[in-house]
């Protein structure tokens, strides 16, 4: 008999009243509990789509010339189908991603990943990020790949996790054995190394599939090309060809990164400090490498080590900008040690 069937109806005298169960409290919570899930709402579903069942006549004329690809046609599927495509998402990922990859710098050229020839001698290893809210991108030179033995990569990561000011973050990179390991080491000191940092989640990229960690790559091209841009530039004004083992390139590195977050206005308007800071970068700009005078402290040891009559101002180099303070790093001409100066005055074109 069916189950409907055994239901009296309501108000039949004859319906026999079973008394009321006897439940605790906790059986009422956990009632209301699944009441609650039972009326729970659900996102979307997002299902894939059905490729439909063709006719016997549109199977054989297809069969012909295989034109156009169809998703009903096995020899379609197998022999040009692309996979699942990446689309961009329409909401805002909750948790900031912080994406790692690498470039490299060869005698002869800047490289990513990819490009890479097999045997290509590498002279300079560039540990590259981005964080997927603010757009800010980051570039070091590093000793090599993966963890050093003198914790300098795991503490440029820190320093940029920092910076950033991310309570909650999520660390990406592709599935290559030294960034994995980079990334793990910085996991275990991230709560210490990072200030107010709450949250700290791992996720890697899908195996042989570059566009799954698409943000760095992005802002690996970025660099790559901008690097080279200013490389060139400083080349010619310097009439002379800057080895890519050169210690200026590690500056020029990070130089170039500094440039993409301050310089470049995204959809919104706003540039990566911007949208990090809560305000624009007010500092005026300065060639890099370009010979500058900069002031001295007025205050501190070294101002009280100068005379009344000594100079306020000496000559310099710009090599970048002070991601901390609003400060220029100056290579110092007389004794050859970098500096940093709050204030510089460009000297005529002929000089500089």
């Amino acid at each position: 008999m069916p189950v409907e069937e055994e239901v009296r109806e309501e108000g039949d005298p004859s319906a026999e009243v079973e008394p009321p169960d006897i439940v605790n409290e906790g059986d009422d919570v956990e009632a209301t509990e699944d009441k609650d899930f039972e009326c729970q709402e659900c996102v979307p579903a997002r299902i894939l789509p059905d490729p439909g069942q063709p006719t016997q006549k549109q199977l054989e004329d297809h069969r012909v010339d295989h034109l156009p690809f169809r998703s009903w046609c096995p020899e379609c599927v197998a022999g040009r189908a692309t996979g699942e495509q990446h689309q961009k998402r329409t909401e805002e990922k909750r948790i900031p991603t912080f994406s790692m990859d690498y470039l490299y710098l060869t005698k002869t050229r800047i490289v990513e990943k990819e490009d890479l020839l097999e045997g290509e001698e590498v002279e300079m290893k560039v540990l590259v990020a981005k964080d997927s809210h603010t757009k800010t991108v980051f570039a070091h030179t590093v000793p090599c790949k993966g963890s050093d033995a003198d914790g300098y990569a795991i503490a440029r990561v820190a320093e940029d996790v920092g910076w950033l000011g991310h309570k909650r973050i999520c660390l990406k990179s592709d599935n290559e054995p030294a960034i994995v390991k980079l990334l793990k080491d910085f996991l275990k000191t991230a709560r210490v190394e990072v200030e107010d940092l709450e949250q700290i989640l791992e996720e890697q990229a899908v195996k042989y599939d570059s566009k799954s960690n698409g943000d760095v790559e992005n802002a690996v091209k970025q660099v790559t090309k901008l690097l080279r841009t200013l490389k060139l530039c400083l080349e010619k004004r310097i009439l002379k060809k800057i080895p890519m083992s050169h210690p200026v390139l590690t500056w020029l590195v990070e130089h170039a990164a500094w440039l993409l977050n301050t310089r470049v206005v995204g959809a919104d308007g706003a540039t990566p400090y911007a949208r990090t800071k809560g305000k624009s970068y007010a500092k005026r700009s300065v060639g890099f490498g370009e010979y500058v005078m900069y002031m001295l402290p007025t205050k501190g040891p070294q101002h009280a080590a100068m005379g009344k009559l000594d100079a306020r101002w000496k000559h310099g180099y710009v090599f970048g900008y002070g991601k901390t303070s609003n400060e220029y790093y100056i290579y110092e001409e007389q004794s050859k040690k970098m500096i940093m100066a709050r204030s510089v005055q460009r000297v005529p074109a002929d000089q500089r």
